[in-house]
């Protein structure tokens, strides 16, 4: 029996950390804010990418949204690095498929596409979007 969690364990934990910070930021299922989480898992997670730190902007209505959400992007992320092995699970359509596994579930049974939203095929990208690294509310 292993120590660390399985990346299933982890893609559980962080939609039922998606699912909680809804409670109070009811913005989270917005479709801009599904695609903001999706490209950032998508660029470290599903590419394997590790050239700069997770943004913190998710296009919340308020800052303390947006740090909920980053808190459990962030965890995520930081936790699956931490798998042993991990740097050996293919990129790509594999870690996309894992993802987006529709049998993997929140604590309320809601799956990926309510928190990430779904696409057939890893979205390649070289660099995120700069709105990402851009607050833009007010104080």
């Amino acid at each position: 029996m292993s120590d660390f969690p399985t990346v299933d364990e982890l893609i559980v934990a962080m939609l039922s950390g998606l699912e909680s910070v809804e409670v109070e930021h009811a913005e989270l299922t917005d479709t801009e804010v599904r695609e903001s989480i999706h490209l950032v898992l998508n660029y470290f997670f599903v590419q394997g990418r590790n050239d700069r730190p997770p943004p913190t902007t998710y296009l919340m209505f308020s800052r303390k949204g947006d740090a909920a959400v980053s808190a459990v992007i962030q965890a995520f992320l930081s936790d699956v690095k931490s798998i042993p092995g991990i740097e050996q699970c293919p990129t790509g359509q594999v870690r996309l498929d894992m993802l987006q596994n529709p049998t993997l579930a929140s604590s309320q049974n809601r799956i990926y596409d309510e928190f990430i939203g779904h696409t057939d095929r890893p979205i390649v990208q070289q660099v995120l979007p700069d709105f990402l690294y851009e607050p833009k509310y007010g104080a």
